[in-house]
């Protein structure tokens, strides 16, 4: 058996030789010796290779030049003491290793003995155990109470589970999800499931974070795209892990540090937005009407009945107050624009990840006055004495400061009804009866002081008269002539 280990080792050799001149590989670490000539008290062995069984008294491999302990990997090979070893940092088939015994390996003797309170000579054999157990799965390994009697015996239950719950926990991930979102001006607080965030650091952050126990904490102050690493180090060891090979001798492990495990996490910190249309309340278009304005329409913007920021419309018909943290938010609007009536209500929305950008149309209802026009003719004597006529047919344009004409012809009853949006307009009287004067050209001005209705009489009087008269009149007397001369309200 031992001759066929040997004829093992040469074929690996080669193979690592060749290795060698096919392609890089860091150069070996160290040169060294190892003696196993120190017995551990009361400790025994046996081992089974399917084959044949050995019952070996325990002992302690050292380190000729260090007296660092080191641990056995082929169990079934002598170790041939003074040997000089080649010592090896870096995965190496030359083992006869897969990648996870490696691993798996290196961190035994790491939390074996040495680590902590593990300092009793017990600690060597219980570490010698699981590494053997992890290299050859295949074979059997146990204590017994001694090479003559060979009782099997099972000493070191608790050790071996803490030893084994050691490395579990060393390749236990903290439980945080990545990709993590939180708003703007907040503070999130991850838990760890896992309960192994404790034995982690901040390696390095571009935002604000630390750990609290098992909680990461992360202060968001502003929104963007950020970073955490985490790492756990494990250093409680002088020099780093090395595995050992002669041709000739068993292989070994010396315990060292390992690699550190890192993990990181991204963070998007988000803000919302809030947009506002406004729009005319009538033609339900941002398109204001007359000469009035929505642009410079202001809203103010609370939350928690804190001033925010204002949201002013443009002439898009349109503005926007971004980059708002989560919450929820009041919206009042506390300037109209230019010949609008400013809307009074309270609106509330809520920002979140899930309604991030608000958007929403709001009204106004443009200053406007009703025109009521009663157009009248006859004769002067007839005017002094209250005796004129409706004027049916008398046709009137209204005309805005963009010479666009909105025009009107009086009903049976002399009448005119329209209503006209803020602005200044020019009223032309376009046609008359036939031998009547018709009313010079006048000016209506719609502005905030303008009366809800505008009443006018108007009359036109004969030809040769001067001139035709006109009357404003406010709208009580303009109802009062309507009920007794046109029996209309």
């Amino acid at each position: 058996m031992v001759k066929d280990k040997n004829m093992k080792r040469k074929i690996l050799l080669l193979v690592f030789l060749l290795l060698i001149f096919g392609q890089s590989i860091k150069a070996a670490a160290t040169v060294s010796s190892f003696s196993g000539a120190e017995f551990l008290p009361n400790i025994s062995y046996s081992k089974y290779n399917m084959q044949y069984h050995q019952y070996r008294n325990a002992k302690a491999i050292r380190n000729t030049v260090t007296s660092n302990i080191a641990y056995c990997i082929d169990s079934f090979s002598t170790l041939i003491d003074g040997s000089t070893y080649t010592g090896y940092k870096e995965y190496n088939n030359l083992f006869n290793l897969n990648k996870e015994q490696w691993k798996k390996i290196k961190q035994l003797a790491y939390f074996g003995y040495g680590y902590n309170d593990h300092t009793d000579y017990k600690w060597i054999s219980i570490t010698q155990m699981l590494i053997w157990r992890t290299a050859e799965p295949l074979y059997s390994f146990y204590w017994v109470n001694n090479v003559n009697e060979r009782k099997k015996i099972f000493p070191y239950k608790q050790e071996m589970k803490e030893l084994e719950e050691l490395v579990k926990d060393a390749n236990t991930l903290p439980d945080i999800k990545d990709n993590i979102e939180l708003s703007k001006n907040s503070t999130m607080i991850l838990a760890d499931n896992n309960k192994v965030l404790s034995k982690y650091k901040i390696k390095k952050a571009n935002i604000d974070s630390h750990i609290e126990g098992n909680n990461l904490v992360i202060k968001a102050e502003n929104s963007g795209n950020y970073a955490i690493t985490l790492i756990r180090e494990f250093n409680q060891a002088e020099k780093d892990t090395e595995y050992f090979y002669n041709e000739e001798s068993q292989t070994l492990i010396e315990r060292g540090k390992l690699d550190p495990i890192e993990m990181s996490l991204n963070i998007t910190v988000k803000s919302g937005s809030i947009k506002i249309n406004k729009v005319d309340s009538e033609t339900q278009t941002n398109t204001p009407q007359g000469e009035a304005s929505l642009t410079g329409t202001l809203f103010s913007v609370y939350k928690d009945d804190i001033l925010v920021g204002t949201i002013e419309i443009d002439e898009t018909g349109s503005g926007i107050l971004e980059d708002l943290e989560y919450g929820k938010y009041k919206i009042v609007e506390t300037k109209a624009g230019l010949g609008y009536k400013r809307d009074t209500n309270e609106y509330y929305y809520v920002i979140d990840s899930e309604h991030l950008n608000i958007e929403i149309t709001k009204e106004n209802d443009v200053k406007s006055t009703k025109i009521k026009i009663i157009k009248y003719y006859g004769s002067k004597q007839e005017y002094e004495k209250n005796e004129m006529k409706p004027e049916k047919g008398a046709i009137f344009e209204f005309i805005n400061k963009d010479n666009e004409i909105i025009r009107k012809e009086t009903d049976e009853e002399g009448t005119i009804e329209l209503t006209l949006p803020y602005g200044t307009y020019i009223v032309r009287q376009v046609s008359s009866k036939e031998n009547y004067e018709k009313v010079d050209d006048f000016t209506i001005v719609v502005d905030e002081n303008a009366k809800d209705i505008y009443g006018l009489v108007l009359y036109d009087m004969e030809i040769g008269v001067p001139n035709a008269y006109i009357k404003e009149t406010n709208l009580e007397v303009v109802i009062n002539i309507i009920k007794t001369t046109l029996k209309k309200v």
